[in-house]
């Protein structure tokens, strides 16, 4: 007998260990911010095809070094020629003309340029090194687009989940109430009417609950096409770890750090530079060329050909300067030149009004972070007297102060006080990653800053 229970009491400890590694595994196994980003990053088609699109813009500037560099050029050619002359000369001249000759002629040769002085092909050069400069800030803003999608798609996984858990609860609890009122009922304290409201309210919780499976799939299959993971072991928020979260502070500070780091309007202030260049391409100093030009040239000639064709070896070197200078186009230098102005003035404006822009965006994600805290902490409060509320209206029905409705109101507002509370928690996360984008500066901190705040 002795035997038998410590075997028993072994089982059960050898069941509970295995339980608890169990349970371990599945929180290790978990998927948190960090994991969904990262695997989006490798395998994502968005950012392979912004990989490729940033090592394209980097050959602009090589591109932009090249045109000041020397050109280098190499010509050949092979010409067979059959010729017919026929003319009345003198007899001690008839010699030199024959008429019927052949023969083939080979010429190669080098020409090198060498700009010396072209304003606007320096300006095409820097126009060039901006285009590299804008592919670079172009794969920041995409990698930080990429991160804030991936959050939004997590974090709307979460709320999904949280929405079909609340209103699974509701379905629970409203069938309680039913079969306590129908239990009521049958022994004559409760009414009809009461049952009735049970089974109404139950199957309104009924159709809330397939409403949150039906976005809980949908989001669920939106964050598996964007990050090839399941959404079904994800992370959940640790609400104990939201009060050690880092506030945002310094409005001024972060709007300043927006204008000097936000890649969009970054981006836009190269264009306004890439249009000043523009502008000076077609300024009259920049219209005069000088060039070193060069050649180098060589001609054999097979055959009979006669020499006032083609000499049997014919070689030329020649080297000077080119200036050229354009008296008259039609008027298309002015147009291009008033062109120019026109639309540096509108990157000028397009600047100021994407700053401010800037500016507003990191206002909003200031202030909605850090109300957020305080949002927090009232709808947990909320939550507290809602649930106190249904306690009391609970101990008010059964002493017959209360009916049923009134304890079925009381749940529901436990019901949206829970999804109004996961929702704000979510929303303070969203808006600290929000204004770290806005200024640049969604980086690997923030994102394990955020992982901090879920369970392990």
């Amino acid at each position: 007998m002795t035997s038998t229970t410590t075997l028993s009491v072994n089982s059960g400890l050898v069941l509970a260990l295995a339980l608890v590694l169990a349970c371990t595994a599945f929180h290790a196994d978990a998927t948190n911010l960090s994991d969904a980003i990262a695997q989006t990053m490798e395998s994502s088609s968005a950012m392979q095809s912004a990989r490729y699109a940033q090592q394209a813009g980097r050959e602009k500037g090589n591109q932009g070094d090249a045109l000041l560099y020397p050109q280098v050029a190499l010509t050949a050619g092979v010409t067979q020629i059959h010729a017919h002359a026929e003319a009345q000369l003198p007899a001690q001249f008839a010699s030199f003309l024959q008429p019927d000759t052949s023969g083939s002629v080979r010429q190669a040769g080098l020409q090198l340029s060498q700009p010396l002085y072209n304003a606007s092909l320096l300006a095409s050069k820097n126009q060039l090194h901006h285009g590299s400069e804008i592919a670079e800030l172009m794969w920041s803003a995409s990698v930080q687009d990429v991160k804030l999608h991936v959050s939004e798609a997590y974090f709307s996984v979460l709320y999904a989940q949280e929405a079909v858990s609340v209103a699974q609860a509701a379905v629970d609890a409203y069938d309680l109430q039913r079969q306590r009122a129908q239990a009521r009922f049958e022994v004559g304290k409760a009414q009809i009417i009461d049952v009735e409201t049970s089974q109404a309210k139950q199957d309104e919780a009924l159709a809330q609950l397939a409403d949150a499976q039906n976005e809980l799939d949908l989001r669920s299959a939106q964050f598996t096409a964007l990050t090839n993971l399941n959404a079904s072991n994800l992370s959940a928020i640790n609400a104990s770890s939201l009060s050690h979260f880092t506030q945002a502070e310094n409005l001024s500070a972060w709007q300043q750090q927006a204008i000097k780091n936000n890649p969009t309007l970054q981006i836009r202030k190269i264009q306004y530079q890439i249009s000043a260049d523009e502008l000076n391409k077609f300024s009259l100093q920049a219209r005069p060329t000088l060039d070193l030009v060069a050649g180098y040239t060589t001609k054999s000639a097979t055959g009979d050909l006669p020499i006032l064709i083609s000499a049997e070896h014919e070689r030329n070197a020649s080297i000077g300067l080119q200036l050229t200078i354009p008296l008259f186009t039609g008027g298309m230098l002015n147009s291009r030149q008033r062109e120019a102005v026109a639309k540096h003035l509108q990157d000028e404006q397009d600047v100021e009004t994407m700053q401010r822009d800037a500016l507003i965006q990191v206002q909003e994600a200031f202030l909605s972070m850090k109300n957020g805290t305080l949002r927090i902490k009232a709808l947990e409060k909320s939550l507290q007297s809602a649930q106190s509320a249904l306690a009391a209206t609970i101990i008010g029905r059964d002493a017959g102060l209360r009916v049923q409705l009134d304890v079925l109101d009381a749940q529901q507002r436990v019901y949206v006080a829970q999804l109004n509370l996961s929702k704000s928690r979510i929303d303070f996360l969203l808006n600290r990653l929000r204004l770290a984008r806005s200024v640049g500066a969604l980086d690997r901190d923030v994102i394990e800053a955020v992982d901090e705040c879920l369970s392990r």
